[in-house]
């Protein structure tokens, strides 16, 4: 027990937050696929978000995947291509998920035009 706590207690605490973000992110997929959606057209949007959010781990910490051999040259590349395409994904829908207050929640009936973009929805690309 001394051994495992002085020596691998770093390795163990990595371990179980990977583990732990793994476990959320199964839960969530999960969670999206067998959820009765009034609108179905919510379904392919969260989907889309959970894979940026898989993405974007990935970018953040894929080192081990270059050790264990599961990625090899230029798979860092083919992971920012495949981030940035689901961000172009996201685009549209970026005006209705950054305007969607709570009031906008409680009542359906509710109306909150846009203050950015014009009458189509489109963002001006910079």
């Amino acid at each position: 027990m001394t051994k495992q706590n002085e020596l691998y207690a770093d390795e163990i605490n990595l371990l179980s937050q990977l583990h732990m973000k793994y476990i959320m992110f199964k839960m969530s997929r999960e969670r999206i696929a067998n959820y009765d959606f009034k609108d179905q057209k919510i379904r392919p949007l969260l989907d889309l978000l959970a894979g940026i959010y898989a993405l974007k781990e990935l970018q953040a910490d894929h080192h081990h995947l270059y050790e264990t051999g599961f990625f090899r040259m230029g798979s860092g590349d083919l992971l920012t291509e495949s981030y940035n395409t689901q961000l172009l994904l996201l685009r549209p829908h970026l005006i209705p998920i950054v305007e969607l207050s709570d009031a906008s929640l409680a009542r359906e009936d509710a109306w909150n035009p846009s203050t950015i973009g014009n009458k189509y929805g489109d963002i001006v690309e910079l």
